[in-house]
C-alpha cells in the first residue's frame, strides 16, 4: 500500500544514497511516502526529506514496481536497469529517461 500526502513541494537540490552504495544528485517534485511497503532502494540525505525513502521496489500482485519519489531524470534512469531486468529484457539500451530537468 503506498500513500502519498497531497504536498508536492519542490526540491531544488536533494541527495538520495542507494542500497548499492550510489550516490544520485536530483532536482525535482517530490512525494513524500507516508505509508509504503516494499524494499527500500533509496534513501534522501540532508534537507527536509532526510532518511525518508526515495526509491522503493515492490510486488505487486504477479508483478513488480519500482517506485521514484523524484520526478528527476538520473532516479528514474537508475530504476530503469532494474524494471527492465525484471521484465526479462536484457538491457536498457536505446532508451533515455527524461524529466523536468530534461
Amino acid at each position: 500500500r503506498l500513500r502519498v500526502p497531497g504536498d508536492h513541494p519542490r526540491l531544488e537540490a536533494a541527495t538520495i544514497q542507494t542500497h548499492d552504495g550510489q550516490t544520485i544528485e536530483t532536482e525535482g517534485w517530490v512525494d513524500r511516502w507516508v505509508e509504503a511497503d516494499g524494499q527500500v532502494l533509496g534513501t534522501f540525505q540532508g534537507g527536509g526529506f532526510d532518511g525518508l525513502p526515495a526509491l522503493r521496489h515492490r510486488q505487486v500482485g504477479r508483478g513488480q514496481a519500482f517506485l521514484s519519489a523524484t520526478s528527476d531524470r538520473h532516479a528514474i534512469a537508475y530504476l530503469l536497469p532494474q524494471a527492465l531486468a525484471a521484465a526479462g529484457l536484457a538491457s536498457a539500451d536505446g532508451f533515455v529517461a527524461v524529466g523536468n530537468d530534461a
